[in-house]
């Protein structure tokens, strides 16, 4: 019953329409098409995740949703008792800026905010058409492919085939800067998701079955 009433709160609290947009499918030396890196597929509308985050020491708990229209994708984060940390949206064109519509006071810092730009970004694959990409592994069943954006680079390892990511990695001095693990997942989006910024950030997601 809880968790009824928080997605009720959830779904009103944010969801406007959008534009869409849309990228290529890779080729190799072949010819034969590689699926791009997904931790999400193109054509899913919704997913609910109990979260667990821990930032700078302080624990927060509730339930953040995804929900994708038109293109544009909104995450909500609210507690068990409805207070919201933050509700921000990912445009559908990769050249416009992730845009935070609501963010509670303590995470209202510039630290925190980068933090969670780059984290997203990373989760959604938001980087424009002329974001520097090449591969970095090539394997039968297994692909690596880099972005390399605003001077940083983003590494994601994913199945050639389905596009499935099962992590990727910001790195900074050859050290991960943010490290995002993916697995058990369900027709559109994993069920499990774990991400991780040293000891500055911490987000367990588990999907809630609808």
């Amino acid at each position: 019953m809880r968790f009824k009433l928080l997605l009720i709160l959830l779904v009103v609290i944010f969801f406007l329409p959008g534009c869409s947009g849309s990228k290529k499918a890779a080729v190799n030396e072949s010819g034969i098409k590689i699926s791009l890196p997904r931790f999400f597929a193109p054509n899913f509308k919704k997913a609910l995740y109990k979260t667990d985050m821990t930032i700078y020491g302080r624990e927060l708990t509730g339930l953040m949703l995804f929900k994708k229209s038109n293109g544009i994708v909104r995450v909500a984060f609210i507690s068990e008792i409805g207070l919201k940390y933050f509700n921000l949206e990912i445009p559908a064109s990769d050249t416009a800026a992730i845009k935070f519509l609501y963010l509670t006071e303590m995470m209202n810092r510039k630290p925190v905010i980068k933090m969670l730009e780059t984290t997203f970004q990373m989760l959604f694959l938001h980087y424009p058409e002329n974001a520097g990409v090449y591969v970095s592994v090539n394997e039968p069943d297994r692909i690596g492919k880099v972005f390399t954006f605003n001077g940083e680079k983003v590494i994601y390892n994913y199945n050639r085939n389905s596009g499935q990511v099962s992590s990727a990695r910001q790195n900074k001095l050859l050290k991960p800067k943010i490290n995002i693990v993916a697995s058990n997942y369900a027709v559109q989006y994993p069920s499990r998701i774990q991400i991780r910024l040293k000891k500055k950030m911490e987000i367990n997601l588990y999907l809630i079955e609808e």
